[in-house]
């Protein structure tokens, strides 16, 4: 990452901290977080279909909207806003491995 990104990166991160005082209310629905909390544990969208039960686009869509409601443009971002904000905790994304990587091909 170049240098001026993770300054960017920084500048946000401390916005959200001053952000997280103020914020009273959940902005996500259920399902939404459903998905972010998917995200966190690292699953890709295909994952998280299956797991949930809905469809690829469905959860395409509920990313974009977890996107605009939480104001980040990556999932990378969407998942430091849920830990900055405590939705979701370090050892909580930490409990379920990513999936085994299966190098014998």
């Amino acid at each position: 990452m170049q240098p001026s990104k993770w300054i960017g990166l920084r500048a946000w991160m401390e916005q959200s901290v001053e952000q997280a005082t103020c914020d009273v209310f959940h902005p996500l629905s259920p399902r939404e977080m459903e998905v972010l909390q998917s995200v966190t544990h690292g699953l890709s969208n295909k994952e998280i279909a299956t797991v949930l039960g809905i469809s690829h686009q469905t959860v395409k869509n509920h990313m974009t909207s977890i996107l605009h409601k939480l104001g980040v443009e990556d999932r990378t971002q969407a998942t430091v806003y849920a830990l900055w904000h405590g939705w979701v905790e370090l050892q909580d994304c930490c409990q379920k491995p990513r999936r085994s990587l299966n190098y014998a091909n």
